[in-house]
């Protein structure tokens, strides 16, 4: 039982770590897109665990996993790797193609394992989920940009821009994507029923957010 628990616990780090390695990763859509479909085989081996579904299920798992390999680099390869030999483990046993000499008692173990590991990696879809719906949120306030990757109106990257707009207060946010939209300052405190004059200075500190950065660079 205790090795059973650490076994987790190893699953558990190792996931997460891969998700703390490749948050910002500029290949993020598709790890996003790979992890998603992770996380759909993991949540459909964790409802519905049967050995016959186990066994379509682990080699399309592997593959993901090997392309993993081939996409990242020596980094991930440490994480993703000894989890690639699990599957082919588990899956071997499963399909009682090859005898690793394990009784009855230790096979069950290892599917016990494998089966917390799927529980973890649910987890980790979960998690960019969240992460992807952030991204998208932050694309929508992003500004109209030129060839070179730079906004028109301050002239910051999108990552000097995602970096400034999460310093806004909300309210700052909400005039920010309207005037983007191309709404005027009076159509602006019209929709949120505010003073002219509160909607220009909340302008006026998102100028200010923005120059300070600019200056900085």
């Amino acid at each position: 039982m205790a090795e059973l628990t650490i076994n987790r616990l190893a699953t558990s780090i190792a996931v997460f770590v891969v998700y703390y390695l490749f948050r910002d990763n500029k290949r993020n859509n598709a790890f996003r897109i790979i992890v998603f479909v992770l996380a759909f085989v993991s949540l459909s081996f964790e409802i519905f665990y049967r050995e016959t579904l186990a066994v379509i299920l682990l080699p399309f798992y592997m593959c993901m996993l090997a392309f993993l390999l081939i996409l990242f680099g020596n980094k991930i390869k440490l994480v993703i790797f000894p989890l690639l030999i699990l599957n082919l483990l588990v899956w071997f046993q499963l399909h009682e193609s090859f005898n690793f000499g394990v009784d009855e008692s230790d096979s069950n173990e290892i599917l016990s394992i494998h089966k917390g590991f799927y529980s973890f990696a649910t987890i980790i879809g979960i998690l960019f989920i969240l992460h992807l719906t952030r991204a998208m949120y932050y694309n929508l306030l992003k500004p109209p940009q030129n060839h070179n990757g730079h906004n028109f109106i301050y002239g910051q990257t999108d990552e000097e821009t995602n970096q400034i707009i999460g310093k806004l207060t909300i309210r700052e946010r909400e005039i920010y994507l309207m005037k983007l939209k191309g709404k005027t300052n009076k159509e602006i405190a019209n929709i949120l029923k505010v003073d002219l004059s509160t909607v220009k200075t909340h302008i006026n500190n998102i100028h200010k957010k923005f120059e300070t950065a600019d200056k900085i660079k």
